[in-house]
């Protein structure tokens, strides 16, 4: 049985790194000073506008609004808007490598944060939630249980989780999410998966779902903007068949867990994929969802946060009303539940 954790930015925010968009574009801030970046730059210069107005919160999605900004281009500008966006993936990738060098958290603190945060699935703050989940653990307790990582991140965070040195801890093999009698597997880790490349391999992947997020209608079909905005096109010219992968792994997923993700627009592929192996299937996705300064006080409260996530999650994978019914049961909402924290 697999379990899958697909990990966003919330995975290292969680364990202390700064790395938003809000921190990178402060460290933008401090390269313009210095006189490497121009203050020219198209989506600089845009973000530096929007952050000086109080209208950050236009870059909640990043790579959405990048396929927004192409409405203030023209075909003439396309070239000068790739160079740009190179620019800034790359200091993006720098700004990244010295926050992920900040890193580091003893092997033996690695175990107890993985160890407590995999117990957790079966901690679901509602009865009704972790009666599902233990439901299905049951029905697979005599096989053993495979832990897999895919991350929408560039930083190596998932890999310090998952070490080799980790692997082959007797004490892992051992462990139980839940303790059945007369049960006899182990738990084991596989090697993690980064979807949209890394910092070292040159093949970040950043951009905009399709052609529709391209905003500037005259612009959808140029292939020199497609192929540094579009993550298809991306993904394809990289060449590493990561799409297919992703596929193959949700595809023998039984659990499939979302941590520090918002489940935006620009990765609507993976969704539908999500989306797709949940129909007619027993496997389950628990979304563990970050709300800044959100008490539930009241019932009401948590159930419409809940309802917001499961419509959020139907929509970018444009789910049908028969998908919906379908599989609406075993979407579970975690809201600010506590996993992957270094203290």
């Amino acid at each position: 049985m697999r379990v899958l954790w697909l990990f966003g930015n919330g995975l290292d925010i969680s364990l202390g790194l700064k790395t938003s968009y809000y921190d990178f574009y402060q460290f933008l801030l401090t390269l313009e000073v210095k006189g490497l970046i121009s203050e020219n730059n198209i989506i600089y210069k845009q973000l530096k506008h929007d952050f000086e107005h109080n209208k950050q919160d236009l870059w909640s999605d990043y790579e959405l609004r990048l396929g927004n900004l192409t409405n203030q281009i023209s075909e003439e500008d396309i070239t000068r808007f790739t160079d740009d966006k190179i620019e800034i993936d790359l200091l993006l990738n720098d700004y990244l490598k010295s926050e992920e060098q900040k890193l580091n958290i003893d092997k033996d603190k690695v175990y107890e944060i993985l160890t407590n945060s995999f117990s957790e699935i079966v901690n679901c703050s509602r009865r009704i939630d972790n009666d599902i989940v233990i439901k299905l653990i049951e029905s697979n307790y005599n096989s053993n249980f495979y832990f897999k990582a895919i991350s929408f991140n560039y930083t190596k965070t998932v890999s310090l989780l998952w070490s080799e040195e980790l692997k082959e801890l007797k004490e892992l093999k051992n462990f139980r999410i839940k303790d059945y009698p007369n049960t006899d597997h182990s738990c084991l880790l596989e090697n993690p998966f980064y979807l949209h490349g890394t910092l070292d391999d040159g093949e970040m992947i950043i951009g905009v779902n399709d052609t529709s997020q391209i905003i500037n209608s005259k612009l959808k079909d140029n292939e020199e903007l497609g192929d540094v905005l579009i993550k298809t096109n991306l993904l394809n010219n990289a060449g590493q068949l990561h799409f297919e992968e992703f596929c193959n792994i949700v595809s023998n997923s039984s659990i499939i867990c979302l941590y520090g993700l918002s489940i935006g627009k620009t990765d609507s592929r993976y969704w539908k994929y999500l989306k797709y192996r949940m129909i007619d299937t027993s496997a389950i996705l628990i979304i563990y969802h970050y709300r800044k300064d959100f008490t539930a006080n009241h019932i009401a409260q948590k159930n419409r946060i809940i309802k917001e996530v499961k419509n959020n999650f139907y929509l970018n994978s444009n789910a049908t009303d028969n998908e919906i019914k379908n599989i609406r049961n075993r979407i579970i909402v975690e809201i600010n539940h506590q996993l992957f924290i270094n203290e």
